[in-house]
């Protein structure tokens, strides 16, 4: 009963470290992708380095056998619907992990991520591209992607 009254009374989570509900019924992961989300956990210049490191380690690799390689990066539901975000979430830092990541790879490994977030962001106007209950796309999502 109790789980219900804050659900349907109070549009509240009844696990706030686990789901948030955000607007028209949407569910959104809490913690760690808020974090993500609100800028708080964006990647240090070392962990970028490690990045980069590990990068020239695999193109190496996949150079010396000819395999042609990319990095999809798959957006995060807060990113693609941040409208649908409870008001208790807000961004703090504009800057993406995922655009820190372009910005320090692109000039060293020119095409490598592919970041479908703004096709994502266009065609959920026409359509739904994640569930309203789940954290994960949809085969809309995945066909425009």
């Amino acid at each position: 009963i109790f789980h219900d009254l804050k659900v349907h009374t109070f549009n509240v989570s009844p696990n706030l470290e686990k789901t948030l509900i955000g607007k028209d019924e949407w569910y959104f992961v809490a913690g760690k992708e808020v974090d993500i989300f609100e800028g708080e956990l964006n990647f240090s210049d070392e962990s970028l380095k490690k990045f980069e490191s590990e990068w020239y380690e695999r193109k190496l690799y996949l150079d010396s056998m000819g395999i042609k390689y990319h990095w999809i990066i798959c957006p995060f539901k807060h990113n693609i619907y941040p409208e649908k975000l409870p008001y208790s979430v807000s961004k703090r830092n504009n800057e993406k992990r995922v655009d820190q990541l372009k910005n320090h790879l692109n000039s060293i490994f020119p095409n490598l991520i592919i970041d479908p977030s703004q096709e994502l962001i266009e065609a959920k106007d026409s359509n739904e591209v994640f569930y309203h209950l789940d954290n994960h796309w949809n085969y809309y999502a995945g066909y425009i992607t």
